[in-house]
């Protein structure tokens, strides 16, 4: 397993602009998350809940890892 540092205001600033997206209904629990991908080009936020998609992005991060997590 490989780990980044991710700047806290980062992390808390893509969360909060994309969490507005996400669904609350336990039926579409595949929604109730926001995706998170980590590679050369920044990182990306992206949340949908069907009717709503957001995707909030951030190129000033360097690393050499490639991944995503919900």
């Amino acid at each position: 397993m490989e780990t980044i540092d991710i700047p806290a205001v980062i992390l808390l600033e893509g969360i909060n602009k994309t969490l507005f997206a996400t669904s609350s209904n336990d039926s579409q629990i595949a929604m109730n998350g926001v995706f998170v991908q980590i590679n050369s080009e920044g990182i990306v936020f992206v949340a949908t809940d069907a009717h709503k998609l957001v995707r909030y992005a951030f190129s000033d991060i360097e690393t050499s890892l490639d991944g995503a997590f919900i």
